[in-house]
């Protein structure tokens, strides 16, 4: 189990050093340290700005960019991390009433349009190299930098 509770510090920087593709041989606990405390910082500024503004994007994306994943490990990655993020914050919309009836039929247009971005993402990812995929990927960051900026 890669959770811990934070008093077996010893078992968590095991289960660290086997992620590692040399099995944590040259990881100082100092670097582990650093890493747990780079996944805590990244998490909370990407639920925090994925709940204020629906930009919780970028900081996962170059979280994990940093992280040397295969696009396919990438992609599914931030798919598993958006997907509890999004079930956690969807109560809070529902207690709030920002989803309700007539909101749910003002989107059902979007329904047929997610398998078609899903079959077109899985065609990209499984025939791009990961270079040109770490380029696509910088630029969509850039691209939604400023976007951000102008807006």
């Amino acid at each position: 189990m890669l959770i811990r509770s934070p008093h077996n510090h010893r078992d968590s920087d095991r289960n660290l050093r086997a992620l590692s593709p040399d099995g944590g041989h040259g990881y100082s606990n100092a670097r582990i340290h650093s890493a747990r405390l780079a996944w805590l910082v990244t998490g909370v500024i990407s639920g925090l700005t994925s709940t204020l503004a629906h930009v919780g994007g970028p900081p996962v994306t170059v979280y994990l960019m940093r992280q040397e994943l295969t696009p396919r490990a990438l992609v599914a990655t931030s798919d598993l991390f958006f997907s509890l993020l999004n079930l956690i914050k969807l109560s809070g919309y529902f207690i709030t009433n920002l989803i309700n009836p007539a909101t749910l039929q003002q989107n059902l247009w979007t329904l047929p349009l997610i398998p078609i971005g899903v079959l077109v993402g899985r065609w990209t990812v499984d025939r791009v190299d990961k270079s040109v995929f770490d380029a696509i990927l910088t630029l969509l960051l850039a691209l939604s930098a400023i976007l951000l900026i102008v807006r």
